[in-house]
């Protein structure tokens, strides 16, 4: 169990937005004094990691052995673990004007918290982690190329929005709480000798974090945007399209730090687990680590923020068909983030529900089962969605997701 914990420190540590939710048309008549949308999202998952191992390692559990073994069988040569969490709210207010051009747009502002996290990770590391020195007698340990990035940041900026497309544009400050990158470079691997006296390896990697005291560790500015545009599918018929693009800015990091570390060792008397876990010869202040050739390098650095695109069709509340299309496209600059498109249908349950349920692949899992519903009244709609449904029932399942949103209008 302890080795179960120190691999969920190098996840957090040293590490949903359901899109079925967003494509939901509005009356574009609207005459609202001020629209409100409130959203919350939380989706976690993994290429190889189950349930029955990310829960415990997320909240506190027991893993048995046979857990162990059953997801040791689910991995790769390279898997993926990943976060994103986030909380929306957004106020716009309509103009007071004599001017139908300018009442068309409403003005407004927009608050955001978000947090990212992802692991690109071999196998070696999931064994190193759960089964320990042991496993790699005799062997060698090769953890190149992992990659982790951890953000967590805020934006609170002016925004607009068009009332006769609830298409928005947003210009944002963004404050970074905290940023974390580490890379296991080409050469990073270990030989831990049979009798467990002796390590020999090449270590090759960097670790970067900001170390300022300061609430925000770093400033910058992003734009959002939710464009709504028509596209005709025969002479009779048309649907409307959204492009989203989101986080598309950049922050400077105060305090910045990397620490790097490029070289060759023979030690006896550590084993491998004392060097990732940074105690005994890597621990801060030791020595030895002047005979690694472990390098520091403070100074301000400009960073993009993770970006993403997201292309989807939009649900028409409107319109009398029980059945329309769900479909959509999402991509975010993060590493180990696949592709993620879905696609299926929405019912109309009635004048005021919907319910959708969608196939989907990618992100930082699989194949899912999306699922949401949305209760609509003249003033208010309320939606709650997820991007992984299998995954909030079952053990077997690759992670949860979870959305909810409520829209006001007065």
């Amino acid at each position: 169990m302890r080795s179960a914990l120190s691999f969920l420190f190098v996840v957090w540590v040293s590490v949903l937005q359901a899109q079925m939710l967003n494509g939901i048309d509005y009356d574009s008549s609207n005459a609202a004094k001020f629209t409100g949308i409130v959203s919350g999202n939380l989706v976690y998952g993994s290429s190889s990691l189950t349930n029955s191992m990310l829960d415990p390692l997320a909240f506190g559990g027991f893993i048995s052995n046979q857990v162990k073994e059953n997801v040791q069988k689910n991995h790769k040569e390279f898997n993926v673990i990943g976060l994103e969490g986030n909380a929306f709210a957004s106020l716009y207010f309509g103009t007071k004007t004599s001017n139908p051009k300018l009442q068309r747009w409403m003005p407004g502002v927009k608050y955001s918290k978000q947090y990212l996290a992802s692991l690109v990770y071999p196998t070696t590391l999931y064994n190193l982690a759960f089964y320990g020195n042991d496993y790699f007698l005799g062997k060698y340990c090769n953890v190149s190329n992992t990659k982790l990035q951890y953000l967590d940041f805020q934006t609170l900026g002016f925004s607009v929005m068009d009332r006769k497309t609830q298409s928005t544009l947003s210009l944002n400050l963004v404050g970074m709480n905290n940023a974390q990158n580490a890379f296991l470079g080409e050469n990073m691997n270990f030989y831990y000798t049979e009798a467990g006296d002796s390590l020999y390896g090449i270590v090759q990697g960097n670790w970067s974090q900001s170390k300022s005291p300061a609430y925000f560790k770093g400033l910058g500015a992003s734009v959002d945007m939710n464009l709504r545009f028509p596209v005709t599918l025969n002479e009779d018929k048309y649907t409307t399209m959204e492009l989203s693009i989101a986080n598309l800015g950049f922050t400077v990091m105060n305090d910045y730090r990397t620490l790097t570390i490029d070289t060759s060792f023979a030690f006896g008397g550590y084993t491998i687990s004392q060097l990732i876990n940074r105690d005994g010869m890597l621990a801060e202040g030791y020595a030895i680590t002047d005979s690694l050739l472990v390098e520091t390098i403070q100074k301000s650095k400009w960073m993009a923020l993770p970006a993403s695109i997201m292309l989807t069709n939009v649900l028409d509340l409107h319109k009398k068909d029980v059945l329309q299309p769900l479909y959509g496209f999402k991509m975010m600059l993060i590493a180990g983030y696949v592709p993620y498109v879905y696609g299926g249908l929405a019912v109309k349950l009635g004048n005021n529900v919907h319910t959708g349920l969608c196939a989907s692949y990618g992100g930082f899992t699989g194949f899912k089962m999306n699922a949401s519903v949305s209760v609509h009244a003249k003033k208010f709609n309320l939606g709650i969605a997820s991007e992984n449904v299998l995954g909030l029932m079952l053990k077997s399942g690759f992670g949860k997701s979870l959305q909810i949103r409520l829209r006001c209008d007065i």
